[in-house]
């Protein structure tokens, strides 16, 4: 979906924070906390991380934004 090229693995061990993450995606603290139980999650102490290539498989996921057509301009006589 990203098109994002795979080496050796280099993706599957890449781990991001919460803040990292929300950067990267774009979407916010609040709603990626809600999305965890999509999301591959680990904690390292106090750490919350994030496999990035969960992250990239979830956004991958979302329905791809299609904006409804504008009404038809009509011209005002003069």
């Amino acid at each position: 979906c990203l098109g994002v090229l795979i080496l050796e693995g280099a993706l599957s061990s890449t781990w991001l924070t919460v803040r990292r993450a929300t950067e990267y995606s774009g979407i916010g603290r609040t709603k990626l906390y809600e999305y965890f139980s999509k999301l591959e999650v680990r904690k390292a102490g106090k750490r919350t991380l994030i496999s990035q290539a969960s992250l990239d498989d979830f956004l991958c996921s979302l329905p791809a934004f299609r904006p409804k057509s504008a009404p038809p301009v009509q011209e005002v006589a003069k």
